[in-house]
């Protein structure tokens, strides 16, 4: 199976411009949609079958920032369920949790637009990094950004 930036014919990068990801999407789903293919064979529609699945589990994951980096450090093998998170980063994510569940709805938006920021800024510093190819640097960005994003 190829990786999912093949499937889309884009090379492996998290900078990916998302307009054109959602036209070959549409192209692949023409293309391959099981439904516009009944005048071909049951072999040829069970291999479409296939095909459309992978073409809509690639474009979960490439729209997504964070399941576009995960996804983006997994091919290059390194996985972040196994990398620790720095003590400071959960101390600092159970520290948001607790002003949320606390504040007044002014406090909790002023908090959600700054998380909303530090995920956008942090983001982009994953793909600079990914630009300069230091792969291996990204990954803890990646667990915070992963930690950030659930909250």
């Amino acid at each position: 199976m190829s990786n999912y930036f093949e499937i889309f014919d884009l090379s492996p990068k998290l900078d990916l411009d998302l307009n054109s990801l959602e036209e070959q999407y549409l192209q692949l789903q023409l293309q391959f949609h099981p439904d516009l293919l009944i005048h071909k064979t049951q072999k040829e529609q069970e291999l479409a079958k296939i095909k459309i699945s992978q073409i809509n589990n690639a474009y979960e994951i490439l729209k997504d920032p964070l399941k576009r980096a995960i996804y983006f450090l997994e091919i290059n093998n390194i996985f972040i369920d196994s990398i620790k998170p720095d003590n400071m980063l959960l101390v600092d994510i159970m520290e948001i949790k607790e002003e949320l569940e606390e504040g007044n709805e002014e406090k909790v938006n002023l908090i959600k637009a700054d998380l909303k920021k530090r995920k956008e800024d942090l983001y982009q510093e994953i793909i600079n990094l990914s630009n300069k190819n230091l792969i291996s640097d990204i990954s803890q960005k990646v667990v915070l950004l992963k930690y950030l994003s659930s909250i």
